[in-house]
């Protein structure tokens, strides 16, 4: 498995480190089968607003299994909730399709109870300026085009490199409304999404 910040050999700067502390990190459902994740930031509390909820995706991308993913309301920077999906043995979520996108856009919007209106997904342009690349290594987007042909769904005007907080907005975020991405700072503290890898 492959989890860097502006690639693989390329580890995200920025705040890092473990998110809370205790735990094994795995994923796996609490006593009561809600889903709930067993540690990590505000674990085993699925109000909507802290903690994770793993959920599998019924309907995956053509060709591939389901599997599940990592729900995570507590807001943290980009590089915690990297970490953070590491510690649960997953990468931030890579989209490598439509109905994967709105998938996790739609469970976002239904899920999560907060006050942010977009999450991290597992992309940045850290290592070069416009060459967005996802959690796994692969770019997908450079020099305003997609790569050979993968998916994407900015939305209009983006990626623009302007972030209404603090730091170049070099991570990649996912609106809950309709699922259109766009850049932010790195540093701004958000929900966040993993899955296996």
């Amino acid at each position: 498995m492959i989890e860097a910040g502006g690639g693989p050999d390329n580890p995200l700067a920025g705040s890092g480190g473990t998110p809370s502390a205790g735990g094994s990190g795995a994923v796996g459902s609490d006593a009561s089968g809600s889903g709930a994740v067993g540690s990590g930031a505000g674990a085993n509390n699925t109000s909507g607003t802290e903690g994770c909820v793993v959920l599998t995706n019924q309907a995956p991308m053509q060709g591939a299994q389901a599997h599940d993913y990592a729900f995570c309301f507590t807001p943290l920077t980009q590089a915690s909730a990297r970490a953070d999906c590491v510690d649960r043995g997953m990468t931030l979520a890579v989209i490598e399709d439509r109905p994967e996108n709105d998938w996790i856009a739609r469970t976002l919007s239904e899920r999560y109870k907060g006050d942010s209106s977009r999450a991290f997904i597992g992309a940045n342009d850290v290592t070069t300026e416009g060459e967005w690349r996802w959690a796994d290594g692969i770019v997908f987007w450079s020099n305003g085009a997609a790569i050979s042909g993968r998916y994407t769904n900015w939305s209009d005007t983006e990626p623009n490199d302007e972030s209404p907080i603090e730091g170049a907005a070099d991570c990649l975020t996912s609106y809950f409304s309709d699922g259109t991405w766009a850049d932010l700072s790195c540093d701004a503290e958000l929900p966040y999404v993993c899955e296996p890898r």
